[in-house]
């Protein structure tokens, strides 16, 4: 996945302004059209077919083409017991005052095991990870991490950071670091148009609930799952459909207690099929 790609691409020439979390200068789309696009709601475009492609993790998002839907297919596609098990390919751009950074990873939520690697780019300091986590005994978690100066997996030894959450409550509060976007915009078809030329579904100055989870200290002493839902404002918000679940997300928005701003790319991929296997450790 090239970073950024539409960003760089597909929108040169356009103005983009990066206001704070409350959009100043475009308002929510009200489904009515414009250039080289048809509104989300029109039953002129509603349900008909695009993109036949298979994704994965090399697809390039330019040549997806989104299928168009209709108001009830984008809610079925949106939904998020579609996502009990795939892989996203992610690129975060974060710019401060103060310094920013650049992260590319990939993540598989497989139905036993969760993958993540990554890297990331702080100012030309380059850091990198590796992880696997699963069930282990009594309903723990049981972690790997990949030892890069040995170049062998290893047993986490220190699990503090799981203490009082058990694997699967661990595996949805990881799902809902990825899914919590789209899912979010269930019921915004309306203010969203169809784009002929970028074959996606765009937003621009868009408010939504966001919900989604965080790990927090607990009443005990330990750690506890919560829940956290507040107002997020997109200044833009592009989304691509393949086979009825969505496969392409690029989010742009403002982050006010940082002065800063948030750029993400996200390619889902092998939905029902993804697999993690179990690393072999260092003796």
């Amino acid at each position: 996945m090239k970073k950024l790609k539409f960003l760089t691409a597909a929108l040169c020439g356009a103005v983009m302004s990066f206001s704070a979390f409350a959009f100043t200068a475009c308002a929510p789309g009200n489904g009515s059209s414009s250039s080289g696009s048809s509104a989300g709601g029109s039953d002129s475009v509603g349900g008909s077919s695009g993109s036949s492609i298979t994704i994965t993790a090399d697809t390039d998002p330019d040549t997806i083409v989104s299928e168009v839907l209709n108001q009830a297919q984008w809610k079925a596609a949106l939904q998020a017991s579609n996502t009990d098990n795939f892989s996203v390919k992610i690129f975060m751009q974060v710019e401060r005052p103060d310094g920013g950074f650049e992260t590319e990873g990939e993540t598989k939520l497989g139905q036993t095991m969760i993958s993540t690697k990554g890297e990331t780019n702080y100012d030309g300091s380059i850091q990198k990870q590796e992880d696997v986590v699963m069930e282990g005994e009594n309903e723990k978690i049981y972690a790997l991490s990949y030892d890069a100066t040995t170049q062998s997996w290893v047993e986490v030894e220190s699990l503090e950071r799981y203490s009082g959450i058990t694997y699967e409550e661990y595996r949805e509060y990881f799902c809902s670091q990825y899914i919590c976007g789209f899912v979010a915009i269930e019921d915004a078809y309306a203010q969203f148009s169809y784009d002929q030329e970028l074959k996606a579904y765009v937003a621009q100055g868009l408010t939504v609930t966001v919900s989604t989870q965080t790990i927090a200290s607990g009443e005990s002493g330990g750690l506890e799952i919560k829940e956290i839902t507040q107002e997020q404002n997109y200044e833009k918000f592009i989304i691509k459909f393949v086979n009825g679940k969505a496969c392409y997300v690029y989010t742009q928005f403002n982050l006010p207690g940082m002065n800063g701003s948030q750029k993400t790319e996200m390619l889902y991929y092998d939905y029902g099929t993804t697999q993690v296997t179990m690393p072999e450790i260092a003796d």
